[in-house]
């Protein structure tokens, strides 16, 4: 009996990440990556986003068939570390180990390489994306990195420092009008639509008692 439901649970877990196979002409490349396991994930109330450490793929939640993207499909990297999606322009922003972004929309991928390439004194990891009304904003080591999905490219950057020292930002939201900032150093906020967002100093203190290492309205 336990040998039966042994051979039950397998061929369920099989089925649930069961990749849906595209066809592809004779001679062509294509990818075999893992669908079972999960860093960060993304939706837009059909299908879900999912990073891993190894692969980028998408699962039809009504279905559960999970289609895998790889370099072969036009992504710029492998190594992901954070993803979020944007309802406002049908965008998913892929952030890997390495800070290069990548932004996939009607099933193509568009890289945005500045953040990896751009020599930095501190670290420059990606820790989270936060996206609303067609802006992702990437919490990096550096600071947040603000990108216009419209665009696609890079509007602006804000860097937090204490005593000349960067601070790391871990995450960000957005809530009543504010943007909160948590970082290595404490939690922060500021009027979203302020004209002096990028001078840190006009940042309020809300808690700096406490490291924060993540944040969710």
């Amino acid at each position: 009996m336990a040998t039966r439901f042994a051979l039950l649970l397998i061929t369920f877990c099989f089925l649930q990440y069961s990749a849906r196979s595209q066809e592809q002409p004779v001679g062509a490349w294509r990818s075999h990556l893992p669908y079972n396991s999960c860093m960060s994930i993304a939706s837009d109330g059909k299908t879900l986003f999912v990073n891993s450490a190894t692969s980028f793929y998408t699962l039809d939640i009504a279905t559960n068939e999970a289609e895998g993207h790889s370099k072969v499909d036009g992504m710029a990297d492998q190594g992901m570390s954070a993803i979020g999606y944007d309802t406002l322009t049908n965008t998913v922003v892929i952030t890997y180990a390495n800070s290069n972004i990548d932004l996939y929309s009607d099933d193509k991928f568009y890289n945005l390489p500045q953040l990896k390439v751009k020599s930095y004194s501190s670290n420059k990891q990606v820790n989270d994306v936060y996206t609303v009304n067609g802006y992702a904003y990437i919490s990096t080591g550096i600071g947040i990195i603000v990108i216009d999905l419209k665009k696609r490219a890079i509007k602006e950057t804000y860097s937090f420092s204490v005593n000349s020292q960067n601070i790391g930002i871990y995450g960000i939201t957005i809530a009543n009008n504010y943007i909160y900032a948590a970082t290595e150093k404490g939690l922060y906020k500021t009027p979203k639509n302020s004209v002096t967002i990028q001078s840190f100093p006009t940042w309020v203190k809300v808690d700096t008692t406490r490291n924060f290492i993540g944040i969710v309205s």
